[in-house]
């Protein structure tokens, strides 16, 4: 199946109630959001087939979500295994939906900086599943300084930073023995 099927089929089945034109305008949006409109005829493939880029399969699975018109979306690291372009646009189209009204929920493991900045909130989970931080990402660097955590290098990447504390790889100024878990 093509970029397009593979979202309209998904769409038909999900919103049985929405009008034809209507489902296929949901799915127009989606192809203009995630950037797909270049490769909308393309087949997605298979592990038999190759088809279109990881990348773009990331975006075209994220639609099929899309086009059931959710207010939650849930996604767990839908940029791994992209390169750092790809997942910008993958990161810039999910910020563009919640200008949209969508709540968006994402499991990232090694951001680069600018698609940390992308985020609005913020739950970091320290050794154990424990919490470190909670709160809007415009405070996290103070909450750690607070802590007594300090970044030493001026052009350090905070979201590198902030892994390395909750990992206990950086401690405590003035405490070396200090682990997060202890928070």
């Amino acid at each position: 199946l093509t970029v397009y099927e593979n979202l309209m089929y998904s769409c038909e089945l999900r919103l049985l109630r929405a009008s034809k034109s209507k489902r296929k305008q949901i799915v127009e949006d989606v192809i203009h959001l995630l950037e797909l409109e270049n490769i909308r005829n393309s087949v997605v493939g298979s592990t038999e087939k190759r088809g279109i880029s990881g990348g773009q399969r990331k975006r075209v699975n994220i639609g099929i979500e899309l086009v059931a018109d959710p207010s939650i979306l849930f996604l767990d690291e839908p940029t791994s295994g992209l390169d750092s372009a790809s997942a910008s646009v993958v990161l810039s189209a999910l910020k563009e939906l919640t200008k949209l009204g969508i709540t968006v929920i994402a499991v990232i493991h090694q951001p680069k900086y600018s698609i940390f900045e992308m985020f609005d909130q913020l739950l970091l989970l320290g050794t154990g599943g424990e919490t470190v931080f909670c709160g809007p990402v415009t405070c996290v660097k103070d909450y750690f300084d607070f802590l007594h955590f300090k970044m030493y290098e001026a052009n350090a990447n905070l979201a590198d930073f902030i892994i390395d504390v909750c990992a206990g790889i950086i401690p405590r100024e003035n405490d070396p023995s200090y682990l997060p878990s202890d928070l």
